[in-house]
């Protein structure tokens, strides 16, 4: 076939944005490394925004899989992607496709009062940071090294506890008798306390004694589940703490009614442009 005419009309890259992750923990063939830590960013092509609009693809994880890979080349598998990376790499394919200005709807919680706001998204995404995975948290004489899960991980672990809450559900209506309410309210338990032992083993990749180095899953869980509350907790609060880096921060805003300030968490609609 001979080249395409409309190549030069093709997207380019309309900016470049550096990992928080700097590349580490993609699985070979997962991604091409660039020698800098910087990644061209493409804008969505119309074919992506349908793919934002169909809401089985955006519960089952596919629409950002698709997107990543379609906006961001280097990216070759984006289900191997560490978790720490996403909301960068969203903000810089927003800003590709739709500019750095973001309008936010808000509600004042001291009058509810509707506040409109303009988020700059180049100065979000400036505030997500690197993050040094190399330093331990200390524990007695043990030291855990810590790493991040990928897209693919956080996905299989949201569709657990997607479950538990329709077993919820379950538990809430009248008409079930109240002994298979009591059936699934043990499942119910059994699956939040297994999910979240999943999710702290899937994100601690060594723990060092001063004799032995363990990396084996089954043992870090094992160590989890028989450990004291104490320690247990530490972990969780060192990994929310590290994942908070690499997450879009709340918008600072001022009531126009009556001048109460607040922060505002927000999210990003892929599908629209809200300039």
């Amino acid at each position: 076939m001979n080249p395409n005419p409309l190549n030069q009309y093709f997207r380019h890259p309309a900016l470049q944005v550096s990992l928080p992750s700097l590349g580490k923990f993609y699985p070979k063939n997962s991604i091409d490394i660039t020698d800098n830590n910087e990644y061209s960013v493409l804008a969505m092509t119309r074919q992506d925004e349908l793919v934002f609009m169909t809401a089985v693809a955006q519960n089952n994880g596919h629409a950002l899989v698709s997107i990543v890979e379609s906006c961001v080349p280097n990216i070759k598998n984006a289900w191997k992607m560490p978790v720490i990376d996403i909301d960068k790499l969203l903000v810089a394919v927003k800003i590709a496709t739709h500019g750095a200005a973001l309008a936010v709807d808000t509600e004042c919680p001291n009058c509810e009062t509707k506040n409109t706001i303009t988020v700059d998204l180049k100065d979000a995404m400036e505030k997500i940071t690197a993050v040094d995975y190399s330093e331990p948290a200390v524990i007695q004489d043990l030291k855990i090294y810590f790493r991040p899960i990928s897209y693919q991980q956080m996905t299989d672990n949201n569709r657990i506890q997607f479950d538990g809450e329709d077993l919820e559900t379950l538990l809430q209506d009248t008409t079930v008798a109240d002994t298979v309410k009591a059936e699934k309210m043990d499942l119910l338990l059994q699956k939040v306390r297994s999910l979240a032992t999943l999710v702290l083993t899937q994100n601690i990749s060594s723990v060092e004694t001063p004799t032995a180095r363990v990396t084996e899953p089954a043992h870090i869980s094992e160590w989890l589940n028989n450990c004291d509350r104490n320690t247990y907790m530490l972990l969780q609060d060192h990994i929310v703490l590290t994942k908070t880096k690499t997450e879009l921060t709340p918008a600072a805003v001022t009531c126009t009614n009556c001048g109460t300030v607040y922060q505002h968490a927000y999210s990003l609609d892929m599908a629209n442009s809200q300039q």
